[in-house]
């Protein structure tokens, strides 16, 4: 009975820690953005929220939803025409497709 106990206390404390606990808001605004750009979304909204708790407020957190904001206005400018609203913004066609993406599985 005692090594049951034991066992399980064992894998109870073998639990995998957050790996990003001891990384500043920048590196999490790093990853977060280089994994959306590689197309990995649910991992960069992982990031995304864990930015947003750490650093609600924080200048990263304020810079994100400036972007998102940005980047809904001009579509809507475009009548959601989403490859004049990515020449318009100067970025690539399927780097707004990723962003807008992203936007809807936050």
């Amino acid at each position: 009975m005692l090594l049951a106990v034991s066992l399980w206390l064992t894998a109870c404390s073998t639990a995998s820690p957050d790996e990003t606990a001891q990384w500043s808001a920048e590196r999490l605004y790093a990853e977060a953005k280089e994994e959306a750009s590689s197309g990995n979304y649910e991992r960069a909204a992982k990031l995304y929220e864990r930015l947003e708790g750490r650093a609600a407020g924080s200048v990263l957190a304020q810079q994100a939803q400036l972007e998102r904001a940005y980047i809904m206005h001009v579509l809507q400018l475009e009548s959601g025409h989403q490859s004049r609203t990515a020449s318009r913004l100067g970025i690539d066609r399927r780097t707004l497709y990723r962003k807008l993406k992203q936007y809807r599985s936050e």
